[in-house]
């Protein structure tokens, strides 16, 4: 499992957005079972959110953080970048 190179707190600081999804894995077993998320910053806490099916189930100061539990849900639910 490998980031985008360009993954990192200063394009997220800067407004970028990272959205995932496993909408290639749902298609491909023809499954209706969608799960899609993003992780962007949050000026007003100062800290990096992961989005969830429209919840934040994750908030760090640090980016390490927020890397280390993307990896774990992206194997667990089978999501791909959508946009980086």
């Amino acid at each position: 499992m490998s980031f985008p190179k360009e993954f990192n707190a200063k394009d997220l600081k800067s407004g970028k957005i990272l959205e995932f999804s496993n909408e290639s894995w749902c298609e491909q077993t023809q499954s209706d079972d969608i799960r899609e998320g993003e992780v962007c910053f949050n000026e007003s806490t100062n800290k990096f959110n992961i989005w969830f099916n429209g919840t934040i189930i994750f908030a760090s100061e640090h980016m390490g953080n927020v890397k280390n539990r993307l990896k774990k849900l992206l194997v667990k639910w089978k999501l791909e970048f959508k946009n980086w």
